[in-house]
């Protein structure tokens, strides 16, 4: 049921990141995921899942300066920033919702503040490659 409270497939990151690079003539570069975390659970999942979101948060904030400053738009290499346009408010609200559902425990809080961490430690893993197009998977 939390994966339609949440509508994960308009929630995915991909689709956007390859269209930014599409738009901006880059190739699309080998990328070495961080490992697979070893805990499992909704709570883990969902704050993976905020982490991800808040990340995305401050990405239509730079959209504003993106498109200001370059001219970049979500049409031309800056959709992945754009979120979800004029929706991002809406799915935050849900995703909060949902959090605020299934994650009532102390246990539950540790699991997602956990699931949250690991999240940003793997966004920071990723960004500190030092040429993601010439790096090969794991």
């Amino acid at each position: 049921p939390a994966r339609l409270d949440l509508a994960l497939i308009r929630r995915a990151k991909a689709p956007p990141i390859a269209s930014d690079l599409e738009a901006l003539g880059a190739g699309a570069p080998v990328i070495r995921f961080h490992p697979p975390p070893l805990r499992i659970g909704l709570p883990y999942a969902l704050g993976w899942l905020y982490g991800i979101e808040v990340a995305g948060l401050g990405g239509r904030m730079m959209a504003k300066q993106l498109f200001e400053r370059l001219g970049v738009g979500p049409a031309d290499g800056g959709a992945f920033f754009d979120g979800y346009g004029a929706d991002t408010h809406a799915m935050w609200e849900r995703l909060a919702r949902v959090i605020t559902l299934r994650v009532r425990s102390d246990a539950d809080l540790d699991a997602a503040r956990d699931g949250a961490v690991d999240m940003f430690e793997a966004l920071l893993d990723w960004l500190s490659l030092p040429n993601s197009s010439t790096c090969s998977p794991d």
